[in-house]
């Protein structure tokens, strides 16, 4: 996976054969009606997000498989998922004694950063603290705050999903037995 990159190719491996992995998995699913939800939230610090509304679930995957397609998510404690939390969107193929998913991690399509306006907001802040700020103080304060702005919503979209894409590769190996296979080209 590319640093910054919400987006990554994947492929997993398993001893079961196809029918077996299937069946184990649908042991450990929730399934997922209609689309990933996506809803607004008000934050505590009263900032409106976007989070994927997942069921509560004793089932540690929620998604939707069939025989050869696969939509899967992890399911945490919380019904409200981070939407940068990353979705596998895969296929099953049989691989000679056991199976292969192979597919790609990226988080819900639908997912906005709003990254661009608040580059425009830190370029701003940035311009103002080396134009117009009087003391070292104020330019040192705005300089942070533009820095802040630019690259924090990036950061942390990044961290949610590079974690997240991490839970989920753990969570698959501990209940299906699926472990990632690292091609050479790969990071």
């Amino acid at each position: 996976m590319n640093p910054f990159t919400l987006k990554s190719q994947v492929t997993l491996r398993s001893e079961q054969p196809p029918h077996a992995l299937l069946a184990r998995a649908r042991e450990h699913l929730e399934p997922l009606e209609g689309r990933w939800p996506l809803v607004f939230k008000l934050s505590p610090g009263g900032i409106v997000l976007q989070v994927l509304r997942a069921p509560q679930s004793p089932q540690p995957l929620w998604g939707r498989i069939d025989a050869q397609n696969w939509e899967l998510a992890q399911l945490r404690r919380s019904q409200d998922l981070s939407p940068f939390q990353p979705l596998l969107h895969a296929e099953l193929h049989a691989d000679g004694e056991g199976s292969r998913l192979v597919g790609t991690l990226a988080p819900h399509p639908r997912i906005h950063s709003w990254s661009a306006v608040y580059a425009v907001v830190g370029i701003l802040l940035l311009a103002t603290a080396a134009l117009q700020a009087p003391e070292p103080l104020y330019r040192g304060a705005l300089a942070f705050m533009g820095l802040a702005f630019v690259f924090f919503p990036q950061l942390r979209a990044w961290h949610g999903f590079s974690s997240g894409r991490q839970e989920l590769l753990l969570s698959l190996e501990r209940h299906l037995g699926l472990r990632e296979v690292v091609s050479k080209t790969q990071g």
